[in-house]
């Protein structure tokens, strides 16, 4: 498996995209993405198992969720348009970070279902998306974060549904008190976190919250924390002149030894060299 050093130059991109390949080592990144499928099948290799997509199908791919997609024949390729973005864009957007819930969730199917009035209304939004960008009338790129705002809101719209059948369904099932602190931390990563108010908030106790958090995310609460601030440090390295020591700061660490520590672990090398490598061209003081 190998990991995609995808790098953003804005903070959401659509592309047209055409598979050919039958064959290939899964990747992942950090990326959000989503994969709107337009023409002919699409094979899905994920790690818990293949899907074959249909002409209409949304797929939802989790940030370092491992996958990669393969034409299911080799004579048709797929054609699809491929939405990655960044979990930054939210901020831009009224209570944007409940938008991005379903990103961080592992318990749901990556699949959104052409027959769904989701999909349908996804498929739309991609279209005209894309659309906008290859026409460059005055005012596309505006246009164009509409439709992305479309995306996300069906995107957590379909989450939700499928979140309340499972509590009607299955007891067991995480119910909206974790998927509220999934959406608390979202929004406040960036703050001290006083992990047992998210506790008390989410009207579970300690170790049923811990349990549930997991199965949710496949984090513990705190890890999930750390890979937020992570995943907006590496933004801001990538696209901001922000001096190494703010950036600690302003992705929520109070310390920058440990904010280096903690991002040579996560990427393998010092958050300067991270931006040097990079091209960002900013000053580290």
């Amino acid at each position: 498996m190998e990991y995609a050093d995808i790098r953003l130059t804005q903070e959401f991109a659509f592309t047209r995209k055409l598979a050919r390949l039958t064959e290939h080592e899964m990747h992942m990144h950090d990326t959000l993405e989503v994969s709107i499928l337009l023409e002919n099948n699409i094979r899905y290799h994920l790690a818990q198992g293949d899907y074959v997509g249909k002409p209409g199908d949304i797929f939802v791919f989790r940030p370092f969720d491992p996958h990669w997609n393969l034409a299911e024949d080799q004579e048709r390729p797929a054609a699809w348009i491929m939405l990655l973005l960044s979990p930054a864009v939210v901020r831009h957007i009224p209570d944007g970070s409940a938008l991005l819930a379903p990103f961080y969730t592992t318990d749901w199917r990556p699949l959104i279902p052409a027959h769904s009035a989701e999909a349908a209304a996804i498929r739309a939004a991609a279209g005209q998306a894309v659309e906008e960008e290859e026409r460059g009338r005055p005012g596309w790129q505006s246009r164009q974060f509409a439709c992305l705002i479309e995306i996300l809101v069906q995107i957590a719209r379909y989450f939700l549904a499928l979140r309340q059948d499972a509590r009607t369904g299955e007891d067991s099932a995480p119910g909206g008190g974790i998927v509220g602190a999934v959406e608390r931390l979202l929004r406040q990563f960036r703050e001290p976190v006083d992990m047992e108010d998210v506790i008390r908030a989410s009207g579970l106790k300690k170790t049923t919250f811990y349990q549930q958090f997991v199965r949710l995310t496949a984090l513990t609460p705190n890890d999930f924390v750390n890979r937020l601030r992570l995943q907006h440090a590496v933004h801001l390295l990538l696209h901001s002149a922000m001096p190494i020591t703010e950036i600690a700061f302003e992705s929520g660490y109070s310390s920058v030894s440990y904010f280096n520590r903690q991002f040579k672990a996560f990427r393998g090398v010092s958050p300067r060299q991270f931006r040097a490598e990079g091209g960002g061209g900013a000053s580290d003081a």
